[in-house]
């Protein structure tokens, strides 16, 4: 959900375009139009292959008592997704340099913890981002991303109508549900860090690239010579992806320690 995803024709490495527009709207003077400059920054990218084959003996074939036949593409289908979020989130989580307090795109320490303050600060951050030229990209918060231990509390955030607050006159209504904010939980987070979290902007702002080889996002399943020796079949599955840190401006972690 937060992933630009783009084609690759080949196996080589691969460069995305971002242009930029140097000058703002300027207003017009006596009906003549002022020329603006076209800056571009890069991100490269690349795709591997990614597969596995299963064999099935005849015995268990002649049986098919639990319709072994019918499952196993299935099994290879969902591998080949497990894998694609394995590079992502690799790819996200060993991201050194991308997340920084010279980014503007990086919250640390205790007051990061997932609260609503926090997230707050999260959202500032995303929207007080600016191009080279020092315009504002008018980044708009799309995405909230945490680890099965911030499940519940990223519910709560996005889910409560009012907030407790004390003091006269102090309103209780939760900003923060009205962001239509799209909440992903992804386990694989766990391992790297059950504390932190991240805030994206959409795909089109591209914080992350995922590419597939001539635009192929779902895995080649087919049936496969088992060898003279074997008695039995075979399937394999593959599948020609690859990930890639985009845009720092469009991305935010918080350590949440």
């Amino acid at each position: 959900s937060f992933c630009r995803v783009l084609p690759a024709k080949t196996f080589r490495e691969h460069v995305a375009i971002r242009l930029n527009e140097g000058s703002n709207f300027d207003q017009v003077v006596g009906g003549e139009l002022k020329h603006g400059v076209l800056t571009e920054e890069t991100i490269r990218y690349r795709v591997d292959s990614y597969g596995k084959i299963l064999k099935l003996d005849r015995s268990a074939i002649v049986n098919d008592d639990l319709q072994i036949l019918t499952q196993l593409p299935q099994l290879i289908a969902r591998s080949a997704a497990r894998k694609v979020s394995d590079v992502v989130y690799a790819v996200l989580t060993d991201a050194d340099g991308f997340f920084s307090l010279a980014h503007k795109n990086l919250l640390t320490e205790a007051t990061s913890a997932l609260s609503f303050s926090s997230l707050a600060d999260a959202v500032k951050l995303l929207r007080l981002q600016k191009d080279a030229d020092g315009l504002p990209l008018d980044i708009v918060p799309k995405v909230l991303l945490v680890p099965p231990s911030l499940e519940a509390t990223a519910r709560a955030l996005l889910a409560s109508q009012e907030l407790n607050q004390t003091g006269d006159l102090a309103p209780t209504g939760n900003p923060l549900s009205s962001l239509n904010l799209v909440l992903e939980v992804e386990p694989r987070l766990e391992d790297d860090s059950s504390t932190a979290w991240y805030l994206f902007g959409g795909p089109m702002d591209q914080p992350m690239i995922a590419s597939f080889l001539n635009g192929q996002e779902a895995p080649t399943i087919e049936t496969a010579d088992p060898g003279p020796e074997f008695l039995g079949l075979a399937w394999r599955g593959y599948i020609d992806f690859g990930a890639a840190l985009g845009d720092y401006r469009a991305a935010v972690k918080a350590t949440g320690v």
